[in-house]
């Protein structure tokens, strides 16, 4: 269907969309255009037109009009049945059915009955779609950020201030959910009321009405204003909780975070680049390593907790902790040892006569050994308790220009964080000959 058409079938048949500015209008068909290459509306026992996917379309448009990630997660196939129709898991005829992932179910008749009717607080899509936007929630799929950072938030205002209003016909006719403090089945019910009769909502629960307004980050009852959250407009409100300047991103509901890698991360790549790379160049003693390590990871718990635990990036406590000694810790001063080969300054040079060396090797791959590494022992005692860092490995040395009598030159400098790195070490001739290494 092409723009216009899709422009004047809107325009008679979906009041939200006729509210809207031209600008309003235009963004509406823009996001429903692509959200048309995306969702699929089948007809099980009928034929579905292009009209009849564009208005159940629209219904996706709208409730995510005022977020900025209008895909509600993995939800990409409608299925539309000519009247009521028999659910998988029983003979219970139903009008709707919104799936753990990926399906919705509608009635085309009740869904199009609901849709003509105003002002009734009953609405088949409003439901089932704000019923697919928790399902994503709690299946940790892409969602908006303001959605999932203040879900939590929104609930505990909601029901604080149902508790407040029992004589209501809303409270005891939904007792059994507010009782259960059951936001996802309460949901999809205040936002029939949200956008279906917003007026009579905002006046018997103010409240809730800011706090719905919050989480789809519209109001429906700015006609004149595209729907725009003016949250002035509510921050001076009778019987309204205070509203935040800014939702803060949280990750309770995501499934994974790539934090919970680093441990992983650091077990099997960190070690391998540390050795090698690292290490050799860093003044500092296994014991202290260790001890830097544990102190960071502590002050990351410490300093971090609140952060951590009140944006959900971790179920529990015993996984913070872990996550500190073996994720955040060691990942913080693996950036503190590697930027310190680069950030450091007064540096000294000094050479060093050489007393012996050992030999290291290892294993080859058809089973004999081969020559992994020289550590070598100077003179004067210089670095003995490193000696990684009198350490050079066999890809480092040119056989061909080896010294015939070596001695040792190091240039050892001040790190930004304080301790002692070594940043360049070479084999040289005794008469100062340089080798090409």
């Amino acid at each position: 269907m092409d723009y216009e058409k899709s422009y004047q079938l809107l325009e008679k048949f979906n009041l939200y969309f006729r509210e809207l500015s031209e600008s309003g209008r235009t963004k509406f068909l823009e996001r429903t255009a692509v959200l048309s290459k995306e969702i699929n509306v089948y007809g099980k026992d009928m034929d579905v037109s292009p009209e009849m996917k564009l208005i159940v379309l629209s219904y996706f448009t709208q409730l995510t009009f005022g977020l900025e990630n209008y895909f509600i997660g993995d939800f990409d196939t409608i299925y539309l049945y000519e009247k009521e129709f028999t659910g998988a898991s029983g003979n219970k005829s139903k009008t709707g059915q919104t799936f753990h992932t990926k399906i919705i179910a509608l009635s085309w008749y009740h869904f199009s009955e609901s849709h003509l009717k105003v002002n009734d607080g009953d609405n088949l899509g409003y439901y089932h779609i704000s019923q697919a936007m928790v399902q994503a929630l709690k299946n940790g799929d892409s969602i908006d950020d303001i959605f999932v950072g203040y879900y939590k938030t929104a609930s505990e205002i909601v029901f604080s201030e149902l508790e407040k209003n029992k004589f209501l016909s809303f409270y005891n006719n939904n007792r059994s959910i507010i009782k259960n403090q059951d936001f996802d089945s309460l949901f999809p019910i205040l936002t029939e009321l949200f956008f279906d009769n917003p007026v009579e909502l905002s006046k018997t629960l103010p409240d809730t009405y800011t706090r719905l307004c919050i989480l789809y980050n519209q109001d429906p009852m700015a006609f004149d204003q595209n729907y725009e959250l003016d949250k002035n407009k509510y921050r001076n409100k009778k019987n309204v909780s205070p509203i935040p300047e800014k939702i803060k991103k949280v990750y309770s509901y995501y499934t994974s975070h790539w934090t919970h890698n680093l441990p992983l991360f650091n077990i099997i790549l960190v070690p391998v680049f540390f050795i090698y790379y690292i290490r050799p160049h860093l003044l500092l003693t296994f014991n202290q390593l260790i001890l830097i390590t544990i102190i960071s990871s502590l002050l990351i718990y410490v300093f971090g907790r609140k952060f951590f635990i009140g944006r959900g990036l971790f179920k529990s406590e015993f996984w913070l902790i872990f996550n500190c000694l073996f994720g955040f810790g060691p990942s913080f001063i693996f950036l503190i040892f590697w930027s310190s080969l680069y950030l450091n300054f007064s540096p000294t040079t000094t050479e060093h006569a050489i007393e012996t060396r050992d030999i290291i090797s290892k294993r080859s791959k058809n089973g004999g050994t081969r020559v992994h590494s020289f550590t070598y022992y100077l003179s004067d005692n210089f670095l003995d308790e490193f000696p990684e860092a009198r350490t050079l490995f066999v890809e480092d040395i040119d056989p061909e220009n080896f010294p015939e009598n070596p001695k040792f030159r190091f240039t050892v400098a001040t790190s930004l964080y304080g301790f002692k790195v070594v940043t360049e070490k070479r084999l040289i001739e005794d008469k100062n000959e340089y080798s090409r290494y």
